[in-house]
């Protein structure tokens, strides 16, 4: 993690393995941002997958459930950023 645990901004690098996680898509509040810092990254939603090169950013509502996972066998990481839904 990037931030503190109570910031209204949540900021944090993943680092990517081959699968989609095995417990299912993630959704939560507010918006999310992501940023590939390097590797190949899948992004993908119920509807549509989207495949992500370094330098490439992606914004969504964080309430659409979605998954991420490295394509190919050189490392992937993101940057990903959340601002938390104002209580």
């Amino acid at each position: 993690a990037l931030t503190r645990g109570d910031a209204p901004l949540a900021a944090f690098v993943i680092h990517l393995g081959p699968d989609f996680a095995e417990d299912g898509p993630h959704e939560h509040g507010g918006e999310e941002m992501l940023y590939v810092l390097h590797g190949t990254v899948e992004l993908a939603f119920a509807d549509r997958r989207l495949l992500l090169q370094p330098g490439d950013t992606a914004e969504f509502a964080g309430h659409l459930p979605h998954r991420l996972r490295r394509v190919g066998a050189p490392p992937a990481a993101v940057l990903v950023a959340v601002a938390r839904a104002a209580a």
